[in-house]
């Protein structure tokens, strides 16, 4: 994804600077671009363009340095419409210290604000691991917002005009601002994803699966199949077992039908036990079957 927030807004403060350094007299870009209390409710414009106009060159590289480094690396990481939300809510909160902190005379211009906030968000994305090396030295996040934070406010403290310096501390506001959409969008963020995934059970293999029909009427078919080829094996084995019985029955059953019938002849059928009577009729009823 392109950073096509920050670049453009990194274009446009430098157009800027450029038409008021050489087209324009001293200050009169952050005349109209910048914002003052007692402008309030005449220029509303200016809410959204005092971030572009800078009265001085090293606050400009300096805030556009932070913006290009590492809010082209937010902007890619939370998409373009997340990011230009978090640089207005940065700009929101330096706007409204300046209407806490300065006089109704003072200029609010320049970047500073949303260049707080983005070493904030920037650091907060890193987690505990070094965010920046240069060589050898690793910077962690918390000095990374230390070191850099100080840097703004030095560069823009020494640049802004005599009696303003104290007014440029209201830039720390875009730390407000950074702060309050990190935790009211992560908030959010983590709202929707519960809302939006169902219970999931404890147990794995309880988990429901989703089959294709197509993959349910196959299965059915198979076993449909399987299960004629079991039935037809089991008949034939069967028949296969009845057959070898009733061969190998078929010799005893004729002797002991043999046997039987010499005893009647000499003794009578009188002469044959209860038992006898039974085998002699079980061996009559089989031969006869076959």
């Amino acid at each position: 994804m392109q950073p096509w927030v920050t670049r453009g807004i990194a274009a446009t403060a430098v157009v800027v600077y450029i038409v008021q350094a050489t087209l324009l007299a001293s200050g009169a870009v952050e005349s109209v671009l910048g914002f003052t209390t007692q402008d309030l409710g005449h220029h509303w414009w200016t809410l959204l363009t005092f971030t572009i106009a800078h009265g001085a060159l090293w606050p400009l590289t300096v805030n556009l340095a932070v913006l290009l480094v590492f809010g082209t690396r937010l902007e890619r990481n939370w998409g373009s419409g997340a990011f230009l939300r978090f640089y207005l809510a940065c700009s929101m909160g330096a706007w409204v210290a300046h209407l806490v902190w300065a006089s109704a005379d003072l200029v609010l211009a320049g970047a500073a604000g949303p260049a707080m906030g983005i070493l904030l968000a920037f650091a907060s994305m890193s987690g505990g691991g070094p965010s920046l090396r240069v060589g050898a030295v690793s910077v962690s996040p918390g000095w990374l917002v230390v070191g850099g934070t100080m840097l703004i406010i030095a560069v823009g403290v020494a640049a802004a005009p005599p009696g303003a310096a104290s007014a440029f501390l209201a830039h720390v506001g875009g730390f407000v601002g950074a702060w309050a959409y990190l935790r009211t969008a992560g908030s959010l963020s983590l709202k929707r994803i519960r809302d939006g995934v169902s219970p999931v059970p404890d147990d794995y293999d309880e988990m429901p699966r989703a089959v294709p029909r197509t993959h349910l009427r196959d299965d059915a078919r198979l076993r449909r199949h399987e299960d004629d080829v079991v039935a037809r094996s089991n008949a034939v084995v069967a028949h296969e077992l009845a057959a070898r019985r009733t061969e190998g029955a078929e010799p005893r059953d004729a002797a002991c039908l043999n046997r039987l019938l010499d005893k009647i002849s000499a003794q009578g059928l009188e002469s044959l036990t209860p038992d006898e009577r039974v085998r002699l009729d079980e061996a009559s009823r089989r031969l006869r079957g076959k």
